[in-house]
């Protein structure tokens, strides 16, 4: 029987590496369709913009894990309809808000406003920014490019 422990050792270097490889590129397609989230409610999990809170976790060399934690994450990737903001803790929203909120056009001027709530238009803006790029097609693709380039170089 043969000793397959060097090529098996080559083999395991190459999908660590094609992995790795995938992994940057499925990150810098999320860096160009995340949402900012500089708005007012657009903050993700401990007030962070979302594109600031992005967690990246490796579960092995060939397992990475790659979210944005918080629910805002999802309401933006799935869409809303029109809905009511309340104030979670406390009796009022406090924000800044240039222009205002078209409720209160008299007051379009001012830009910080105290209110009881907020009447929310909904959002279909960002709709599948996260699912579109995270399906199995585009992670296949990324993983094939990523095997593809490193054969080339060897």
């Amino acid at each position: 029987m043969a000793d397959v422990s060097g090529l098996r050792a080559r083999l395991t270097a190459a999908a660590t590496a094609a992995h790795a490889a995938a992994v940057e590129a499925e990150l810098r397609l999320l860096d160009a369709v995340v949402p900012i989230g500089d708005g007012p409610g657009h903050a993700g999990e401990g007030g962070q913009r979302l594109i600031d809170s992005r967690q990246v976790e490796s579960n092995g060399p060939l397992s990475t894990t790659i979210r944005y934690p918080g629910p805002i994450a999802n309401y933006l990737d799935a869409g809303t309809g029109p809905h009511i903001i309340r104030p979670r803790a406390g009796k009022a929203l406090a924000f800044v808000w240039p222009g205002g909120p078209p409720e209160l056009a008299a007051n379009r001027a001012q830009s910080f406003f105290v209110l009881d709530h907020v009447n929310h238009p909904g959002s279909t803006k960002h709709v599948g920014w996260w699912s579109r790029y995270m399906a199995p097609d585009v992670w296949s693709r990324l993983l094939a490019d990523a095997f593809a380039e490193a054969a080339a170089r060897a």
